[in-house]
């Protein structure tokens, strides 16, 4: 199934885009945080006490951090800017001197020329090291950075952020090459990831556009295993119609919603036969196909049902469920595969070549006169492979039973009926 990448955490936006001040979930304790004396915890649990302008530190303050270091010297519109001590939690002088943008100048002209800049990132033991022209303590132009982490940098910056073309690298190996705007990935752009170790191992490359460090738009992706994907995102997803090619060779064209088939497609075999075809959803193939007259008899009759196991052309009826619900539940031998919480009544799972559904009756030869009386749904006529697996409640919560292996076996009864059956 398509490889997922959640949005990574930039500690590039921990460097230059949060000011010591957060400006949803600071609290201050006492006096005035907005313009006058005060003292705030800010949203990372750190403590601010000193003069305040416009809500952000100016002039002489005492900073505590959340992980023990402390930090006091002169702060000019929320960085520190002159003369600062910042100690660590044992009382151990980290550095002592002249402080520029939040950093310290080692080498060069970290004003308005060419230098090198030192930052300590608070609440880590990260440092890193901005190069590139400075203009009044923040690098415009082409400029990077390197930080003890791994972590890179290396491109244009605005204000010391990543803005324009730049190539960024992550200390799990992740890289982005494109275009940012304001620190994040923005416009057009490669992205390059990989996942598991060892045998497991396997790389994948995005292209496409993004939009606020999402993927947004028209994209492809590759994997060194051979999965494939290619078509239209939104919110780092596929949404909208594409095309996956599957690490086995199968494959499926048509609607995604949240990086799943959902909607309409056709789904193939590493041979390019179809296998299925019609309304997914979250994945699974929906059971919204052509249905038999039940008043004229034109269905296929059930044989036997023998001790638990299905013999051939038994009918039984299946509830979909699209949205499988994990809450709330024990097993004592393995995980189902999904849960429905009417424990009162029997219910089987059926999980069989991408169908998703529940058992909810069985019926033999013997109760066929029954049966209209009990039909509220249409049914259809399918052909599967699968296994069927009963759940039965116990102490502990509930434990789910093997009964039998089904092989390419015609069936008839899979039912659309409601989320509720009765």
């Amino acid at each position: 199934m398509y490889s997922k990448l959640r949005k990574t955490v930039f500690i590039l936006f921990i460097i230059t885009t949060l000011p010591i001040l957060s400006q949803s979930k600071d609290h201050c304790v006492s006096g005035d945080c907005q313009n006058g004396k005060g003292v705030l915890v800010d949203a990372d649990g750190n403590k601010l006490i000193g003069s305040f302008l416009n809500g952000k530190l100016e002039g002489f303050a005492e900073v505590e951090f959340k992980d023990g270091d402390k930090f006091s010297g002169i702060y000019k519109n929320g960085e520190r800017n002159g003369k600062g001590k910042l100690v660590d939690s044992d009382g151990k002088v980290k550095f002592e001197g002249e402080w520029i943008a939040s950093g310290v100048c080692i080498t060069g002209d970290c004003r308005s020329g060419n230098g090198t800049l030192k930052r300590f990132i608070p609440n880590s033991d990260v440092i890193c090291e901005f190069s590139g022209p400075f203009l009044s303590g923040k690098i415009n132009g082409k400029g990077k950075f390197i930080c003890s982490d791994q972590e890179t940098y290396e491109g244009n910056l605005k204000d010391s952020k990543p803005h324009g073309f730049g190539i960024q690298s992550f200390s799990n190996g992740t890289r982005y090459e494109g275009e940012f705007k304001e620190f994040e990935f923005d416009g057009k752009g490669k992205l390059i990831w990989n996942t598991g170790a060892n045998e497991s191992y396997t790389e994948c490359t995005f292209q496409g556009m993004f939009k606020q460090s999402q993927k947004s738009g028209k994209g492809s992706y590759s994997c060194n295993n051979g999965e494939k994907f290619e078509g239209l995102y939104a919110k780092d997803e596929p949404n909208g119609k594409g095309k996956l090619i599957y690490s086995d060779g199968s494959k499926y064209e048509g609607e995604f919603k949240d990086g799943f088939p959902h909607g309409n497609g056709t789904m193939y075999d590493s041979e390019g036969v179809i296998s299925k075809t019609g309304i997914f959803k979250n994945g699974y193939k929906y059971f919204n196909i052509p249905t038999f007259d039940f008043i004229n008899k034109t269905w296929a009759k059930p044989e036997k049902w023998l001790g638990g196991s299905l013999e051939k052309s038994q009918v039984f009826f299946i509830q979909y469920l699209s949205e499988p619900d994990f809450s709330g539940i024990e097993v004592t031998d393995g995980s189902p595969d999904f849960f429905d919480p009417h424990l009162e009544k029997t219910y089987v799972e059926a999980k069989v070549n991408g169908f998703l559904g529940t058992i909810i009756l069985c019926i033999d030869k013997k109760q066929e006169s029954e049966m209209d009386k009990f039909l509220t749904k249409p049914m259809v006529l399918i052909e599967f492979d699968g296994r069927i697996v009963g759940y039965n409640k116990v102490e502990s919560g509930i434990k789910r039973e093997f009964i039998v292996n089904v092989e390419t076996i015609r069936r008839m009864g899979h039912a659309v009926l409601s989320s509720k059956a009765n």
